[in-house]
């Protein structure tokens, strides 16, 4: 494996779910101290007055001071807080979990005057209570969205709307993704996806995937020149950014790194390339080198190998997109030459 063992996954966007406890309990035991229980909210709700709805996003005044929570609503009619308390209905919690995350909205309780608790709604419709320890998820979430709606609160079903957009998106790239990839390294694709190492130690995962996928990837292109435009096309199918963008698209460039720029010259010189030949190979061109984890930009030498033509296209084929963070790479790396 050469080169390999001695390069590390480039800068990529790791998504994780952080849980958090009390710095001084453990999460087991904070759990047992202020467990999620649905019956103390829904009880809590029916014995508030007062429902106060809380735009409870940060913001900060010019000299540095915190602007108060801005108000949605507030009522004091009991078929409001009645209708809150039927449209929260929860799931059963089955594990402690916390939201590292800030909410959106607050609705605060009270009664004659006094704070009975405060509801933490967050973008996904998780739902945090201040006697809890812990978060709950909402069982049915449009019948909590319209009751927002009607009282012209828009922000939960943006932020649900925006979320599922974004799941979407990761889902058709996923595919995309899939799809694009040499069809004998398919099948084992998903059991090299949940290696524990992906959250852990991505530059592992990358490596051990790369490892697994070599020998089927030389038996279904037994030619190296063959082998080189899949890896180009594979790559050329990411999600779009050069940078930030999802660990696993680094297992293509870690195949590439195996081979000599001359073969990565033939291949591009031999060849009328397809769109996602030429974005991939422009992109591993353009972020790679050998003999270093991260990529100084005097070091980015790949262009220089190629024929004039063949550098000219991949640096046209990048500038005629409208993404200004590819078009700095490919000009550092064509600038090069």
């Amino acid at each position: 494996m050469g080169r390999r063992g001695t390069l590390t996954a480039r800068i990529t966007v790791i998504c994780t779910t952080l849980l958090l406890g009390s710095p001084f309990m453990s999460a087991d035991e904070t759990a047992r101290t202020h467990p999620v229980r649905p019956t103390e909210l829904l009880s809590t709700i029916g014995h508030a007055d007062k429902i106060v709805v809380y735009d409870s996003a940060p913001a900060i005044y010019t000299d540095g001071t915190r602007a108060p929570a801005r108000i949605l609503y507030t009522s004091v009619d009991p078929r409001d807080i009645l209708e809150l308390r039927k449209a929260i209905v929860i799931e059963p919690p089955r594990g402690w979990f916390r939201c590292a995350c800030y909410p959106p909205i607050e609705i605060a309780l009270s009664r004659n005057g006094k704070e009975l608790g405060v509801i933490s709604v967050y973008e996904s419709l998780t739902i945090g209570f201040s006697r809890w320890s812990g978060d709950a998820r909402v069982a049915h979430q449009e019948r909590f969205l319209k009751w927002f709606g009607s009282r012209g609160i828009t922000g939960p079903r943006r932020g649900v709307e925006k979320i599922q957009a974004m799941d979407k998106a990761a889902h058709d790239a996923s595919e995309r993704w899939l799809n694009a990839m040499p069809s004998d390294l398919r099948p084992l694709w998903p059991k090299l996806r949940e290696d524990p190492q992906w959250w852990s130690n991505p530059p592992a995962a990358v490596t051990t995937s790369a490892n697994v996928l070599e020998p089927e990837l030389e038996r279904e292109f037994p030619d190296p020149k063959k082998r080189i435009l899949a890896l180009f096309s594979w790559f050329g199918s990411g999600e779009g950014p050069w940078s930030g963008y999802p660990v696993y698209e680094d297992v293509p460039p870690e195949l590439l790194l195996e081979y000599p720029p001359s073969d990565l010259q033939v291949a591009l010189r031999d060849a009328s390339l397809t769109e996602l030949e030429m974005e991939g190979a422009a992109r591993f061109l353009s972020l790679y080198c050998y003999g270093y984890s991260f990529c100084p930009p005097e070091e980015r030498k790949l262009f220089r190998l190629l024929p004039d033509d063949v550098g000219r296209s991949l640096l046209e084929h990048v500038l005629k997109g409208a993404d200004r963070d590819k078009a700095d790479y490919a000009r550092r790396a064509f600038d090069q030459k």
